[in-house]
């Protein structure tokens, strides 16, 4: 018992270290649009429309994720690591929109893979599984916060933003050695002695096996509708809002994103205790309901006032929730010869819809100011906090996984 809990204590401590690293990556591509679209003289419309290529990035996650499935979690921990602390290096010497773009794009290959969650899901002990999950989240939100400080004294310094991609190197000095003492996960451990892992070419498709094709449904339409369009449509024009519509200047939105990094957090932390508590789907509807009364407070807020700022943090705060839960529930919905395949391939949906809400902003504000009423910005919030309710009812077609052991095939 004694050596179990000292492996988890060292396991944590990687596996949030790396998580430190992936948010900060990830916090990356949203927090530096506004610099290097000015850096590379582009509209807000035309650079929306070229960030819809990073989800070709986004597509080629699915590939680590299958690997994990086939050559095991431990290799592929490895594999994205290293990748989190080059790649953003590699985009620090991007000499052009179209470079920084293809660059992002592998990058977003890597921290979309998300192997520390998988790892920590199997893990950890069924009845806290939820917590364990939300510890190396919960650090994880200090890259976001180490970023976040980093564009205010940095952003608008010549090249702030490359110094600033350059930081992510050092993670390599204080994840590999950690590395070194993490083992292959007991689940895929298991799959090897009971001999479920066998490579075909219908290896891919193992999630849609007649017995998993109506959760798999489920769940792909729930990151489609809460990841794909709610969260990812509100981090494209969340920062363009508060600057331009609401005419906010460079300190409050500075100290805005702070706040928001925080409740981050604390959402992180909530997610865990309370998918513990009251069970997942009862935790991803809660926050879910809060996550669209948020954005529908932040559409309809007066111009600039206080109402905007802290509807701006609360939906913040409960989307973090929300995403926590629901990337945790669609693990522990399949066994360990297909479990991260199956999130592989509701991530890769997920990011189809995220691309076609991006494409489509970039469209609609593309060829103007970004405040002009083609569609304006809070009739799109409106449209985000309508997408989040249509998605809560498919709750009810996923069976409840709290406290429940993982299945090895």
């Amino acid at each position: 018992m004694r050596s179990r809990t000292a492996y988890l204590a060292i396991l944590l401590s990687c596996l949030s270290a790396i998580a430190f690293f992936d948010y900060f990556s990830t916090s990356f591509r949203f927090t530096m649009t506004t610099y290097v679209r000015r850096e590379f003289n582009l509209e807000f419309g035309s650079m929306a429309a070229l960030t819809t290529w990073v989800y070709v990035g986004s597509f080629l996650a699915f590939i680590p994720r299958l690997l994990a499935d086939v050559v095991g979690r431990r290799i592929m921990l490895w594999i994205t690591t290293i990748g989190l602390c080059i790649c953003p290096w590699w985009l620090s010497q991007a000499s052009s929109a179209t470079e920084y773009i293809v660059v992002l794009a592998v990058l977003a290959a890597v921290y979309k893979s998300d192997i520390w969650l998988l790892v920590i899901s199997e893990e950890s002990p069924s009845a806290r599984r939820g917590l364990f999950a939300a510890i190396p989240a919960m650090i994880g939100m200090g890259g976001s916060i180490l970023m976040a400080g980093m564009i205010r004294r940095m952003g608008d310094a010549p090249d702030g933003w490359r110094w600033i991609a350059r930081f992510p190197i050092w993670g390599l000095l204080v994840c590999l050695p950690l590395l070194l003492f993490v083992r292959e996960s007991r689940h895929f451990r298991e799959l090897i002695r009971s001999d479920q892992r066998r490579w075909s070419p219908s290896f891919i498709f193992r999630p849609w096996r007649r017995t998993m094709r109506g959760r798999l449904l489920a769940m792909c339409a729930l990151q489609m509708l809460l990841t794909g369009l709610a969260t990812a449509g509100m981090l494209l024009v969340g920062s363009e809002y508060l600057r331009v519509s609401n005419r906010l200047d460079q300190a409050v939105v500075g100290r805005l994103v702070q706040w928001e990094v925080i409740a981050s957090i604390v959402a992180a932390v909530c997610a865990g205790f309370v998918g513990d508590w009251i069970g997942r789907r009862w935790g991803i509807a809660t926050f879910g309901v809060l996550f669209s009364l948020g954005l529908f407070s932040l559409a309809n807020a007066p111009t600039g006032s206080k109402t905007v700022m802290i509807a701006y943090v609360v939906q913040s705060f409960a989307a973090t929730a929300v995403n926590t839960t629901l990337r945790l529930t669609t693990l522990e919905l399949f066994p360990s010869d297909c479990r991260a395949t199956a999130a592989a391939w509701a991530e890769l949906l997920m990011t189809v819809m995220a691309a076609c809400v991006t494409w489509a902003i970039g469209q609609l504000t593309k060829g103007g100011s970004i405040n002009q009423p083609i569609m304006t910005l809070s009739g799109m919030i409106a449209i985000l906090a309508g997408g989040v309710l249509l998605a809560l009812p498919l709750l009810w077609f996923l069976p409840e996984t709290k406290g429940r052991s993982l299945e090895i095939a």
